[in-house]
């Protein structure tokens, strides 16, 4: 397997535990600590118990805003060494009738230690212009580590 099909294989796995709401398996694709920036603080995930804490806060706005499912999809692996690569996807928020109400671009930061990658950062590009266009609050989730 190359090194794109084991980070495009990587993602895929990590977007799978996003949609299935499985928290505590998505902090196995995490570099601890891990910073996510929302309305103008930071907060650092630690642990597993961190991560599933915020991404069920993250779920729960998805919720208030009509989303059913976000259909995620790589755009790009570019490695940049055997240690470092970036990935950009592609994400679209579904309402309950399979139909589009948003999309913006993650962009993620992976780092391979020890033979095993992980995500350092990740942004979500245009994420609260989206959202504003269409009447939602903004997170003002825009720094390194964001992933609403």
């Amino acid at each position: 397997m190359t090194i794109e099909e084991n980070l495009r294989a990587f993602m895929q796995d990590y977007h799978r535990a996003i949609a299935d709401k499985n928290f505590a398996a998505v902090a196995e694709f995490l570099e601890f600590p891990f910073e996510i920036t929302l309305k103008g603080g930071e907060v650092k995930l630690r642990d597993t118990a961190d991560v599933v804490e915020a991404f069920s806060v993250i779920a729960k706005v998805h919720r208030a805003r009509g989303v059913k499912k976000v259909r995620r999809r790589v755009h790009l692996v570019h490695a940049t060494s055997l240690s470092e690569a970036i990935v950009s996807t592609d994400e679209e928020a579904l309402d309950e009738k399979g139909q589009p109400i948003v999309t913006w671009r993650s962009s993620y930061l992976l780092l391979r230690q020890r033979g095993i990658w992980r995500i350092a950062e990740a942004n979500a590009v245009n994420h609260d212009e989206v959202w504003e266009k269409v009447g939602a609050t903004s997170l003002h989730a825009a720094s390194a580590s964001s992933l609403c």
